[in-house]
């Protein structure tokens, strides 16, 4: 989770208008908190997905696309959660949902990945490797 993370404040963090604003306001840091908190909530959903399926019922590509399918629900509630938390930086409401999304590709990526690897090993220690 710590690397899904990182990767979304970073994203977040590189909006110029973010650098404007500063970050002890209690406004911002709820919001940056519900905004963290939302995108744990989308990790811990598809880290319960991978461990729920089959592995044999297909391709772990395959089973990590649909992990991140089942958690379509929670990723939304992070876009926009993130989006609220560049809103309260005073982003610009045009840019803040292309930012939003833009850090949820990010974070899909390395969630597909490490999805993907769960079930490569998973399906590997299956057939008794």
């Amino acid at each position: 989770m710590k690397p899904f993370a990182l990767a979304l404040l970073l994203t977040t963090a590189a909006c110029g208008a973010a650098a404007s604003r500063d970050s002890a306001d209690p406004k911002v840091t709820r919001a940056q908190a519900a905004a963290d908190a939302a995108a744990a909530t989308y990790s811990a959903c598809v880290d319960r997905a991978v461990a729920a399926v089959d592995v044999h019922a297909d391709q772990p590509a395959t089973l990590a696309d649909r992990a991140l399918k089942a958690c379509a629900a929670d990723r939304g509630i992070a876009v926009a959660r993130v989006q609220a938390a560049e809103l309260a930086r005073g982003g610009d409401p045009m840019i803040t949902a292309e930012v939003a999304e833009r850090s949820l590709r990010v974070a899909d990526g390395e969630l597909r990945e490490r999805a993907n690897a769960a079930l490569v090993a998973r399906k590997y220690a299956a057939k008794g490797g």
